[in-house]
């Protein structure tokens, strides 16, 4: 990708390897280190969402923004 304001959009988006987020704290993946399979599954009350549905959640509008921003078109998110 030769743009510069793409390139600096999916650096915010998705930092490389080692970076922190943009806004100061932990990535994502940073955030969710440490919490078992069961913690994530819990959801606090009805209506609310799991550490699982959250994590899901962002890694598809990651996912879906990194491909408009690349123009890949026609790709499923792999939900596995």
């Amino acid at each position: 990708m030769a743009d510069p304001i793409a390139s600096l959009l999916l650096e915010n988006v998705q930092p490389r390897r080692g970076r922190g987020g943009w806004h100061g704290g932990p990535t994502p993946l940073g955030a969710l280190r440490g919490v078992t399979i069961d913690q994530a599954a819990w959801v606090p009350l009805p209506g609310r969402k799991s550490i699982w549905q959250l994590a899901l959640h962002i890694a598809y509008w990651k996912y879906a923004v990194r491909r408009r921003l690349d123009g890949v078109e026609g790709e499923r998110f792999p939900r596995s």
